[in-house]
């Protein structure tokens, strides 16, 4: 239900600590879906990497993705522990895949994913024609263009199918595609979607002239999330239950991880520290937070007022992304070589 934008060749999260800003703009959508480029239908082809030591008693079993160029990413998992993500082929350039039960294939060549639902369907965007082109990798094994009739980046996807994500003309626009169908939810703003749930509530980034707010778009109503006294928010997740997780930017310039329910915006800084954000929850409430100090990053998990340090996976370096129903996490970690490689985290039983 969230996403991540991807950057090449060393990835960062850009909606993480990023300072505020914003731009782009609409179109609107005429031609039918049509087939995207063809899938990669191959298997992994670079070894794994060696993974990073952990400790014995690390509650986590890790587990590495490979890789069918380069380096590689996951940026989405699914509760039956399907990912998505992408890689780097021989000229840096980023391309999506989906792991399954041990296999990486490829789906989008020049393309990026963005997230993935129960059914195993994939959204993101390709980039072979000058502009992103926002994609669906679908049940039948292939990768479509969505409907948009413009410059798009899908970057959310419900159970139904629902494509939800940013067109980009003279202003930004928030789309829903369902089934070749197009529908603009943000109105007059200069706005994009940026993750949806499955109850029909939508998040909504509003780039303004101060900064940006998060909207959730229901049934056609925009509900204005509020702020921690700073310029900026920014929400990165939206359970079924209508929980908001995110980071928002306060009167003295920090990045505080926040939640927002019914209503109420709660700072999150006090359990994890003064720049950190909450990239995403589960239907349970778990929510998975990033921090950064002077001594680096590091990722935690938070629920029912618990707060549990992920020591980094046992890398010196990773980036967590996602989590499941099960708790599963998957990102990227530096392995004991140093090669960057998609990892799934799995709890121990």
């Amino acid at each position: 239900m969230k996403s991540i934008t991807l950057l090449t060749s060393t990835m960062v999260l850009a909606v993480l600590l990023s300072g505020c800003g914003g731009g782009g703009g609409g179109g609107a959508a005429e031609a039918p879906a049509q087939p995207a480029a063809s899938p990669t239908q191959v298997a992994e082809v670079a070894p794994p990497a060696p993974a990073a030591a952990v400790q014995a008693d690390f509650p986590y079993t890790i587990t590495l993705l490979g890789t069918l160029g380069g380096e590689s990413y996951a940026v989405a998992i699914n509760d039956q522990a399907q990912v998505a993500g992408n890689y780097l082929d021989q000229n840096n350039n980023p391309n999506a895949f989906i792991w399954q039960d041990g296999t990486m294939r490829g789906i989008m060549q020049s393309g990026q994913a963005s997230a993935i639902n129960n059914k195993g369907q994939v959204v993101g965007w390709r980039e072979a024609t000058g502009q992103p082109e926002a994609f669906r990798y679908d049940l039948d094994g292939r990768s479509y263009l969505l409907n948009t009739g413009g410059a798009s980046k899908a970057l959310a996807i419900n159970e139904a199918g629902q494509a939800a994500g940013r067109l980009t003309g003279l202003t930004d626009q928030a789309f829903v595609e369902d089934k070749g169908n197009l529908q603009i939810v943000s109105g007059e703003l200069n706005a994009y979607a940026v993750a949806m749930n499955n109850v029909g509530q939508i998040l909504v980034k509003e780039i303004t002239a101060a900064g940006f707010r998060t909207l959730l778009w229901q049934n056609g109503v925009l509900t204005d999330l509020g702020n921690l006294g700073g310029p900026c928010t920014q929400g990165q997740d939206v359970n079924d239950a209508g929980q908001v997780v995110g980071w928002a930017q306060t009167a003295a310039g920090e990045y505080h991880a926040f939640i927002w329910e019914r209503g109420v915006l709660t700072d999150l800084a006090p359990l994890v520290g003064s720049f950190s954000s909450a990239i995403a929850i589960n239907n349970q409430g778990l929510i998975l937070l990033k921090a950064s100090t002077q001594a680096g990053e590091n990722t935690f998990l938070y629920q029912n007022g618990q707060v549990t340090d992920l020591e980094n996976f046992g890398s010196n370096y990773a980036v967590a992304t996602d989590l499941n129903i099960n708790g599963q996490i998957v990102g990227w970690l530096a392995t004991d070589n140093g090669a960057i490689r998609a990892f799934m985290a799995t709890p121990k039983k």
